[in-house]
């Protein structure tokens, strides 16, 4: 989660739980795509995941108040810090262990 808050420059709650008012980002809230296309979250094989292009986290609720907003980074070509890597990492490590859309992206 490091990556992830260094490249969508997120605040401690939107990543982690820390405290009951948080909106954390749920597994429903990332997208990755593939050169344009997007990629199921729950079939696609996780290599594929990890060599996605673009990486979205939907910003459900924010301070602006602007409900909705994508933020999207693109791969950055390195192994390990790169967002889409970062994400896709993540998304593995919750589908092994049986997450649901619901499930928080700081859950393990």
């Amino acid at each position: 989660l490091m990556w992830t808050g260094f490249f969508f420059l997120g605040r401690p709650g939107e990543y982690c739980a820390a405290r009951s008012g948080n909106k954390y980002f749920r597994l429903s809230d990332v997208q990755l795509l593939n050169h344009g296309h997007n990629l199921d979250l729950w079939s696609t094989p996780e290599e594929t995941l990890r060599r996605s292009t673009d990486a979205h986290l939907n910003f459900s609720d924010q301070k602006n108040h602007h409900r909705g907003e994508k933020v999207g980074q693109k791969a950055s070509g390195h192994p390990t810090a790169s967002p889409t890597v970062a994400i896709a990492d993540q998304v593995c490590h919750l589908r092994a262990h049986g997450a649901t859309p619901a499930t928080p992206l700081c859950a393990f």
